[in-house]
């Protein structure tokens, strides 16, 4: 519901977390994933059954599911609403959604976009028994391929925002068990009285805040979920709304997490929000990475491999490569990520007059400072596509904290690593270089999620 809730600037945010699950047909467990949570949800609510159902297709429909009543009994433009306002909708072809959403006069994607923010759901087009909807809380659950949604997202969809109200994960099956696997029953039935006393609980608390030490994680983290620059792009455009899913995800842990009848957003709940919302990082990198920002950055590298000298300055850059469509902060993050990978460097040209130019030139020796293993681009076979050549870093790396990638480490002298000299990420209490975790694998030069073992054979560190 929405009672308990936090606020975002002059924004309510209850727990209202929209998943889309991501994995191959067979293999990615998704339908196995919804049955086993279900399970917990139905012992929960037995008293009062959550709506469930499928086949979004239409604003209209979606209104009605969780409609007001609208007009007096007998009158001709009377409705009866709704009054149970809750609703999960299960898509397990989240793919037929986002088809049905480009349909010319389908309003299905902006209704959504309303749902997921709590806003008042109405069919403006309709004069005679126009249909209304408030007060809802509405989950849209999703299951798709990784190439589904690739080749089924429309750029409207991205834009519009509407990927972004989505927590991306990529899952896969992690064991074969041929004789089930099913969850005990007495594992069922206590994590749903467990929860079934949580959800009560929950509905006598209204605005949540955060405890002192989580206030000052807060303000510590904040820079690294409101990056300055990001690759323009589908991977930028869908980890766009980090904030309010961070603070969504830190409420939820919270209101599991009642202490004798109190409730605030303690430390341990915003680092365990975080470790969620940086899987679903990763998960949209895996999907989108190598699509958009490789582009981009294979494309500039490229470029200046071939240019005389193997060097170009930025203006050659804006204007040679980019076709001066691309801002200067975005082509600042591109030359960026290209010193990153240890292949190029940025110099100045002084001794002239004027404005000393800034160029880009390709390093022919492998760096002093290189990480061992990492070498020059030269090296790589020239079969293996471009955008697999380069390591790219984005902002899943200013999360994590690296040194080399990412936003502005943190400055403070306690928040370099005493192990590997890198800086610790402050939402977690040890260096992410060396931590180890298991839902991403990164590569210090730019950091690169890999969620499948294959997927990180062909690049080069």
């Amino acid at each position: 519901g929405n009672h308990a809730h936090i606020f975002a600037g002059d924004v309510e945010h209850p727990c209202r977390l929209w998943p889309l699950v991501i994995g191959p047909t067979a293999g990615g467990m998704k339908g196995t994933s919804w049955a086993a949570v279900r399970r917990v949800i139905d012992g929960a609510s037995r008293e009062s059954p959550i709506p469930m159902d499928s086949g979004l297709s239409s604003a209209e429909g979606l209104i009605e599911a969780v409609l007001d009543t609208h007009g007096v009994p007998g009158d001709t433009d009377y409705r009866e609403g709704v009054a149970d306002k809750r609703l999960i909708i299960v898509e397990s072809e989240f793919a037929s959604v986002l088809a049905r959403g480009k349909r010319e006069g389908n309003p299905l994607a902006q209704t959504m976009r309303d749902a997921w923010d709590g806003s008042q759901l109405s069919t403006i087009v309709r004069r005679m028994n126009r249909l209304i909807a408030t007060g809802h809380h509405i989950v849209v659950i999703g299951h798709i391929t990784a190439v589904e949604l690739r080749t089924k997202l429309a750029d409207s969809d991205v834009a519009g925002g509407s990927m972004n109200r989505f927590l991306t994960v990529c899952s896969r099956r992690s064991k074969r068990l041929p004789g089930g696997g099913g969850a005990p029953e007495e594992v069922v039935d206590k994590l749903a009285h467990e929860l079934r006393d949580r959800v009560m609980e929950s509905q006598a608390f209204g605005r949540i805040g955060r405890d002192e030490e989580a206030e000052q994680l807060w303000h510590e983290g904040y820079e690294l979920l409101t990056p300055d620059v990001l690759v323009e792009g589908h991977y930028a455009a869908v980890v766009a709304r980090a904030v309010p899913q961070v603070l969504r995800l830190a409420l939820t842990y919270a209101l599991l997490d009642v202490h004798q009848g109190k409730v605030e957003i303690r430390a341990e709940h915003l680092r365990a929000a975080m470790a969620v919302w940086e899987y679903a990082q990763a998960s949209a990198w895996y999907v989108f990475g190598d699509l958009v920002a490789n582009v981009d950055l294979a494309r500039l590298c490229e470029a200046v491999d071939k240019a005389a000298g193997q060097s170009l300055t930025r203006t050659e850059i804006i204007s040679g490569v980019f076709s001066n469509n691309k801002s200067a902060a975005a082509i600042s993050e591109l030359i960026r990520q290209a010193v990153a990978t240890g292949g190029f460097e940025m110099s100045s040209e002084s001794g002239k007059p004027g404005r000393p130019a800034s160029r880009l030139t390709k390093v022919t020796e492998i760096l002093p400072n290189t990480p061992e293993g990492v070498h020059e681009i030269n090296e790589v076979d020239e079969e293996t596509p471009m955008a697999d050549r380069v390591t790219s870093s984005h902002s899943f790396s200013s999360y994590t904290g690296d040194q080399n990638v990412g936003g502005s480490p943190p400055s403070q002298d306690n928040q370099i690593c005493p192990c590997c000299g890198g800086f610790k990420n402050p939402w977690r209490r040890v260096c992410p270089n060396c931590e180890d975790l298991p839902h991403a694998a990164r590569e210090h030069v730019g950091i690169v999620p890999t969620l499948q073992p294959q997927a990180s054979q062909s690049r080069t560190q």
